[in-house]
């Protein structure tokens, strides 16, 4: 039996530091050669493994389509995936896995450092159409495939949509600065994209507009649904020129790095099921905060969802 979920992109590995605050904060901005903290944590990474993960944690059958090479890294994260009850196709590159060091700060920021690896190679042309099945679709670290940017992503599109699959697309911060060429590449997809996923920052450098104004040019590209991550603020989902603006869970920040895949994949998981947005959105805000503050609950279980939002039925 095929899943009900395809997910195509990025695949690495994180190292992640524990939230830091005072000393540590100063003493990285302040050049100091060196600074101890208390952990570091090494997890799967990459937007797409992020939400394909979560997703089969939802009980959804997903099957993910990513590069990766035959290195310790790759070994590790294929068998993490496996483990996990992700269906993995690797794309096989002849290079290391990507890597992504996450700084991550107690206000709930990050800083990226990051390796392309082996994503830098996945292509289009990888990928084998009969493993384009189930109900749904989603692109995911868009800009960490560079060689799957623009017309590939949409051609992915085409593709899924002749199936009959629906669409959704998650696209991060431009490492290059949204150049127009990389903007209006971007753009070309959305006319096939049912449901886009960005945040705040990324919507304002995409169409260089203000949020409501930007929200709506995507609208008339032919995006249905715009799921916006809104950080603190909790979320705003846009839909035939109307939106509705959900609260955040109020919760400990102490694992930021990948939130935006664990809310873009419970947000994927209510769409499939049908549901209202409102029900959608504070699913998907639930499922990020328990992400967000439980390091115990990296990729959130639908039981453990369903109890957290029962416990916090008045915080939203």
């Amino acid at each position: 039996m095929g899943p009900e979920v395809v997910v195509v992109g990025d695949v690495n590995i994180d190292i992640i530091t524990n939230p830091l605050s005072g000393d540590a904060v100063k003493a990285l901005r302040e050049g100091r050669e060196s600074e101890i903290i208390s952990n570091f944590t090494l997890s799967l990474g990459g937007n797409a493994a992020n939400c394909a993960l979560a997703l089969s944690k939802l009980g959804i059958k997903t099957r993910l389509i990513g590069a990766l090479s035959d290195d310790p890294i790759s070994r590790w994260l294929i068998e993490f995936l496996e483990e996990n009850k992700v269906e993995f196709h690797r794309c096989y590159k002849n290079t290391p896995s990507g890597i992504t060091f996450a700084i991550t700060y107690e206000e709930g920021t990050r800083t990226f450092i990051s390796s392309f690896g082996s994503n830098q190679f996945l292509s289009l042309e990888d990928i084998k159409l009969e493993l384009i099945e189930g109900k749904h679709l989603h692109r995911a670290g868009y800009w960490w495939a560079p060689k799957f940017m623009g017309d590939a992503t949409r051609q992915l599109f085409q593709i899924a949509r002749e199936k009959g699959l629906s669409t959704s697309l998650d696209i991060g911060w431009d490492p290059q600065g949204w150049t127009e060429k990389r903007r209006d590449a971007l753009l070309y997809c959305l006319e096939l994209c049912d449901i886009f996923f960005l945040n705040n920052k990324e919507l304002e450098a995409l169409t260089q507009s203000q949020i409501d104004e930007g929200a709506e040019l995507i609208l008339r590209r032919g995006t249905k649904v715009i799921g916006l991550h809104y950080g603190a603020e909790g979320c705003k989902i846009y839909f035939n020129n109307n939106s509705l603006m959900i609260p955040s869970y109020k919760v400990p920040l102490k694992n930021p790095t990948g939130t935006g895949d664990i809310f873009n994949a419970a947000f994927i998981y209510g769409y499939l099921k049908e549901w209202d947005f409102e029900q959608i959105g504070k699913f998907a805000n639930a499922c990020a905060a328990l992400h967000l503050s439980d390091r115990t609950a990296l990729y959130p279980t639908l039981k453990e969802v369903q109890t957290f939002m029962k416990s916090h039925n008045n915080e939203v």
